[in-house]
């Protein structure tokens, strides 16, 4: 799964996440914890039903987009 981070460790956790970040709104992402997204809101499973995403989860980090030669 690719998901985007909006949110990590310090940053204030965005409001209008669901429940699983409710409560979270406007404070602090903890140490080593990160909020994650989709692109596709309705279907993506995410940081909007999991919560936080902890650093040993992530397995790589997309540098740039790959395109095909012409």
């Amino acid at each position: 799964m690719i998901k985007r981070v909006v949110a990590g460790p310090g940053d204030p956790v965005p409001a209008g996440l669901g429940p699983a970040l409710a409560a979270r709104a406007g404070k602090p992402v903890p140490q080593d914890r990160f909020v994650l997204l989709g692109d596709n809101a309705a279907h993506s499973h995410d940081s909007r039903h999991t919560g936080f995403v902890q650093r040993g989860d992530i397995l790589a980090v997309v540098v740039r987009r790959l395109t095909r030669p012409r």
